[in-house]
């Protein structure tokens, strides 16, 4: 085999450039990018928690009011009902 030249080289040119560095870097930074998503993963599941309990909260004022209204309109019809009953419109 000849020496190895500028146009003969036998590694291809990435291998051949590789930083020892970068290779040792590369559990490091998995773990980064690991515990990136999950802390991203751990605050989206807590804002949903709280996004849901307010949605619940105001479906509860909302179901209470309706049974307040309704409450009101029935009690206004049963005291028309009576009145006119009574003679006293």
């Amino acid at each position: 085999m000849a020496f190895p030249t500028a146009l003969t080289n036998p590694y291809p040119l990435p291998i051949a450039n590789l930083n020892p560095e970068v290779v040792g870097n590369s559990p490091a930074i998995a773990m980064g990018n690991y515990y990136l998503s999950t802390s991203t993963a751990l605050s989206m599941a807590a804002l949903n928690a709280v996004n849901n309990q307010q949605q619940g909260w105001v479906l509860s004022l909302v179901a209470t009011n309706q049974m307040l209204a309704q409450m009101k309109i029935e009690n206004y019809a049963i005291e028309k009902s009576t009145t006119t009953e009574r003679g006293l419109s």
